[in-house]
C-alpha cells in the first residue's frame, strides 16, 4: 500500500530528510551535541558568533553554562588532532533575533570537514552546499569569495584596526557612500581608496569576475587565492555559483574560501560557510577546517507548506452508528492512500471532502 498523505512530510521536514540523506551519501556521520556548553567557549569567540547575547545559567556546581548558540564551535572544540572528521548535524540553536530583539530557537542543519582540507575537500563541501540548496529550491545562487584575496589586500594597505573594521562593514553592506566616507575618515591615500572600491565592485559571473580580479592582485597572497578559486570552479563548475568579493568575514577566524547561499522568494541568506583554519588555531587544534550551515528557520518564515487541508477526507458519525463499522470505513478509505480524520462534528477542520455516516454505507 502506497501512502501519499499530504501531511506526511512538510517542506522543512522533507528538507531535513533530503539533506541528511545527501550528507550520509557523501560519508558524513551524524553529530549530536549537548544542549549546553561551557560559557567560556562562546564568550572567547563572540566575534565568530557575530553576537555577544548568549543565554547563560549556572549548574549545581556553580559552573557557568550556555544554551547553545552555535554548533561549529562545539564540533571544533571536540575535534581530536590527527583525525579526518566528516560530520553533519541537525540541531536547534538559540540566538537573539535582530528583528524582534527576542531570543529565538533556530533550526540548523549543516556539515563540517576537519583535518586535511585540500582542493578536493573544498570542492566537495562547496558542491554539497550547492546540492543542499537544490534540494530546497532549484532556483538558487551561491556567492563565493576568498579571505586570502581580501586579507592580502589589507596587508598591502596596512590599515589600522578601526579603519579595517569600517571598510569591511561598508563593503559587506554594499554601500559605496559609506565606503567613501570610511576612506575619507581614515585619510586613506587615493590609490588605496581606488583599490578598495575596485575590489568591492568585483561580483558576477565566476570566470569573468575572476579574470577582472586578477588585475587587482598586488601580491602573492592575492594571486594564490585567485589560483585556488580558479581550480575549485574548474572542478565544481556550477553556473549558479558566482563570485562576490564584497562578501567578507572576520579574518581572525576565516582564511580561505567563504560562501553564502540564497534561494528564490527568501530575501535573506539561507546558507553560509567557509574555511576556518584560524578558529582551529584559536582552539589549539592542529587541523584545517571547512563547513557550512543551512538556516531552515529562515526558509520556514517565507516559504509556506502547500497544505490546504488537515485531511483529504473528514468522516463524521453519530451516537447511533456502530463504532466497529466506523472504524472499518476509515480503514478502507486510508487503504486507498487518503488521509482520513474521523470525528462526530465538522468543527473547524479543513478537508478535501466530507463523508457523513448517514450518506455512506458503514
Amino acid at each position: 500500500m502506497e501512502i501519499s498523505y499530504k501531511r506526511a512530510l512538510r517542506k522543512a521536514e522533507k528538507a531535513l530528510y533530503d539533506l541528511s540523506s545527501l550528507y550520509e551519501g557523501a560519508g558524513y556521520e551524524k553529530y549530536k551535541m549537548r544542549k549546553f556548553e561551557e560559557y567560556s567557549l562562546y564568550s572567547e569567540n563572540k566575534s565568530f558568533l557575530n553576537s555577544d547575547r548568549i543565554i547563560t545559567f549556572s549548574d549545581i556546581g556553580g559552573k557557568l553554562l550556555a544554551l547553545k548558540p552555535d554548533v561549529t564551535l562545539s564540533i571544533a572544540k571536540n575535534y581530536e588532532d590527527g583525525e579526518q572528521t566528516k560530520v553533519y548535524y541537525n540541531e536547534n540553536v538559540y540566538r537573539l533575533s535582530r528583528e524582534t530583539k527576542e531570543y529565538t530557537e533556530i533550526t540548523q542543519i549543516g556539515l563540517e570537514l576537519i583535518g586535511n582540507c585540500d582542493i578536493y575537500g573544498m570542492c566537495e563541501v562547496l558542491s554539497l552546499a550547492s546540492e543542499s540548496l537544490a534540494c530546497i529550491d532549484e532556483n538558487y545562487m551561491i556567492e563565493v569569495s576568498h579571505m586570502g584575496f581580501v586579507s592580502g589586500l589589507f596587508e598591502v594597505l596596512n590599515l589600522s584596526k578601526n579603519a579595517k573594521s569600517a571598510v569591511i562593514e561598508a563593503i559587506n553592506k554594499k554601500a559605496p557612500h559609506e565606503l567613501q566616507k570610511a576612506c575619507e575618515e581614515y585619510s586613506l591615500p587615493g590609490a588605496s581608496a581606488k583599490l578598495i572600491k575596485g575590489i568591492a565592485s568585483l561580483n558576477g559571473d565566476f570566470e569573468k569576475t575572476l579574470e577582472k580580479a586578477s588585475e587587482y592582485a598586488v601580491n602573492e597572497k592575492m594571486t594564490k587565492a585567485l589560483d585556488e578559486l580558479r581550480e575549485i570552479y574548474k572542478i565544481v563548475g556550477d553556473k549558479r555559483i558566482v563570485l562576490d568579493f564584497s562578501n567578507i568575514n572576520d579574518d581572525g577566524y576565516y582564511n580561505g574560501i567563504i560562501f553564502k547561499g540564497y534561494i528564490n522568494n527568501v530575501p535573506k541568506v539561507v546558507l553560509s560557510g567557509g574555511r576556518y583554519d584560524k578558529l582551529m588555531e584559536k582552539l589549539d587544534k592542529k587541523a584545517e577546517a571547512i563547513g557550512f550551515a543551512v538556516y531552515l528557520g529562515e526558509i520556514e518564515k517565507y516559504i509556506k507548506d502547500d497544505i490546504r487541508f488537515d485531511a483529504d477526507v473528514l468522516l463524521t458519525y453519530t451516537d447511533a452508528d456502530c463504532a466497529q463499522d466506523v472504524f472499518k470505513k476509515a480503514t478502507e478509505l486510508r487503504s486507498s492512500g487518503k488521509s482520513v480524520r474521523v470525528q462526530k462534528t465538522e468543527g473547524k477542520v479543513r478537508y478535501g471532502e466530507i463523508l457523513r455516516s448517514e450518506d455512506v454505507s458503514l
